[in-house]
């Protein structure tokens, strides 16, 4: 009898079966004594300290087999917690229920759930779980997959890559579309010196070219001291005036209120479609609607699949724009290195005022202007005749014609030109 109590009837008996009893009749009202099957109320039991202190005196024998402990009663729960020979559970929780203290510690060295450090993390990891973990643990060691040799943590594989010197890369000179292996770049260089001073020489003298015409429009302002002033109606078709700076204050005024306070972006927005195949055709027909320029325009492009192209926005918007003036310079201008447009018989009235207004639209909302253009032409356009110098004219007729033209021109003008009579005639 293991700590005994007192009911109200005067029988003792085992709190832990009288416990036991409740619990399994606890749907019952009724809890009846063992003996004479008086109803006792749970909270009325005490410890009877009488009987208690018999028990507690009595010898005993330990009842795991080949364990030869005697003692007292009392003394039992100190010999269970040390007995070599009781029976145990695993505190790891595996399903062996029953291990006899003395083989515990062996038991633990060989438990699935017991927890090791991870050789490379040194994280706790269940021992069954141990060749899992280490198939995907960051910090197992991990080889270059370009083979150069190099060893280091998996979580670090994107980093290496970045600095392999085994990686691919593209040559950075433009136009040279060679790769070569990150650490053979300095015998890269060497291979292709020549090449690529050839292109850096035509990239140079292109950049020189782009400097050169921008100067010339430079050029053309500080000369004649050419004001541009710009005129937004918005109650009608958004216009852009070019004058000589003989304006009225008001359009000044709206020039300056134009540059400095209008938000394009709160202007509403027009989704156009392009077709790369017909970009020229499709432009054009688009900007022959003159409300057009009170929009923010949005270009979708078709492709040659007929599948709608990924990029929106003004980059798109500026590369159609620069795509639209190079068919443009092709089909519809003449002219050596400065182009000139030219009467076509499918370019009415409509058409040519379409292409003016792409080109109000680039400068405005872009600030693409078309380079290509000669400067006396735009000159005329937007300050009119008495804006066209003879040094002007005749610096766009240069350019206008070809090399040959412009060796045989020189030579006229320097009354260096000496020519065979008969070859004239």
């Amino acid at each position: 009898m293991n700590r005994p109590v007192s009911l109200q009837c005067g029988h003792s008996a085992c709190k832990c079966c009288v416990e036991r009893m409740i619990e399994i009749q606890h749907t019952s009202p009724q809890n009846k004594c063992f003996v004479c099957k008086k109803i006792f109320k749970p909270d009325q039991i005490q410890v009877n300290f009488v009987v208690n202190a018999l028990i507690s005196k009595m010898k005993i024998t330990c009842t795991n087999d080949d364990c030869s402990w005697e003692g007292r009663h009392e003394q039992k729960e100190e010999h269970c917690d040390n007995c070599q020979l009781c029976l145990v559970v695993c505190q790891n929780g595996c399903f062996t229920r029953h291990i006899i203290r003395r083989n515990l510690e062996e038991h633990l060295n060989l438990c699935q759930y017991q927890k090791v450090p991870c050789r490379h993390c040194t994280r706790g990891i269940r021992r069954c779980s141990l060749a899992e973990h280490e198939g995907s643990c960051t910090e197992t060691p991990s080889q270059c997959p370009l083979a150069c040799g190099d060893s280091f943590p998996r979580s670090q594989v994107h980093l290496h890559l970045m600095n392999c010197d085994n990686k691919a890369e593209k040559c950075t000179v433009k136009g040279c579309n060679n790769f070569y292996l990150k650490r053979r770049k300095y015998f890269h260089d060497v291979e292709y010196q020549e090449s690529h001073q050839v292109l850096l020489g035509n990239e140079v003298e292109m950049l020189r070219s782009e400097i050169f015409t921008k100067n010339k429009a430079l050029l053309l302002v500080s000369n004649y001291n050419l004001k541009v002033s710009v005129t937004i109606d918005l109650s009608g078709p958004r216009s852009v005036i070019l004058g000589n700076g003989q304006g009225s204050n008001q359009d000044e005024r709206q020039m300056a209120d134009f540059l400095l306070g209008t938000d394009f972006d709160t202007l509403p927005l027009r989704v156009i479609l392009i077709h790369r195949v017909q970009l020229r055709e499709d432009l054009m027909q688009e900007f022959t609607d003159p409300n057009i320029l009170k929009f923010k325009v949005e270009a979708r492009v078709i492709d040659e699949k007929g599948e709608e192209e990924t990029g929106v926005g003004n980059g798109v918007l500026r590369d159609i724009i620069s795509e639209f003036w190079k068919l443009f310079f092709t089909s519809a201008t003449v002219g050596a290195r400065d182009k000139i447009p030219c009467i076509r018989h499918d370019f009415q009235k409509s058409e040519w005022e379409a292409v003016g207004r792409v080109f109000v639209y680039g400068f405005i909302h872009l600030g693409y202007i078309p380079l290509s253009l000669s400067p006396a032409f735009i000159a005329v356009c937007l300050f009119g005749d008495e804006a066209l110098s003879e040094d002007l004219l005749l610096e766009s007729f240069r350019s206008y014609i070809s090399s040959d033209e412009q060796d045989i021109l020189h030579d006229c003008l320097s009354g260096e030109a000496n020519f065979d009579e008969d070859e004239v005639l």
